[in-house]
């Protein structure tokens, strides 16, 4: 599934066959695979607080909420199903985020594959700054 993604990514932007773009994004990870690894895990941490922010933040609005309405004597059931709810609209909008670190990541590595840093092939970021200096 990950390299099925990335392939379609770069079939996008190299305006390839799915087969040789996913062949190059094959070749690009394996030759980026520390720095994959790395991105992976921080962006996988940083989705997983997201995730319990949001749900934690739903089961406190829920525990007040029915703290102040005592016609209820059993909310832990309807609790569990609405934090199970969050979960769920969570993990659909941080996936989201997800696709979009791994497209980034994508670039990236394109990037500093092409352009090796040097004055006549400077990075993407490098050629912005460049040409908005000479503005």
């Amino acid at each position: 599934m990950y390299l099925n993604q990335n392939a379609y990514t770069a079939t996008g932007f190299n305006i390839s066959s799915f087969c040789m773009s996913t062949c190059d994004t094959f070749i690009l990870l394996v030759e980026n695979a520390l720095r994959l690894a790395t991105i992976n895990t921080v962006r996988d941490f940083v989705l997983f607080l997201g995730k319990v922010l949001i749900i934690s933040c739903t089961a406190f609005a829920g525990v007040l909420e029915f703290n102040f309405q005592r016609d209820y004597t059993v909310w832990v059931l309807p609790l569990l199903i609405i934090c199970l709810f969050s979960w769920l609209v969570a993990h659909c909008f941080l996936s989201v985020f997800e696709i979009v670190v791994d497209v980034l990541f994508l670039c990236f590595a394109v990037d500093t594959k092409n352009n090796d840093g040097s004055p006549g092939r400077a990075h993407f970021g490098r050629r912005m700054e460049n040409r908005d200096a000479a503005l």
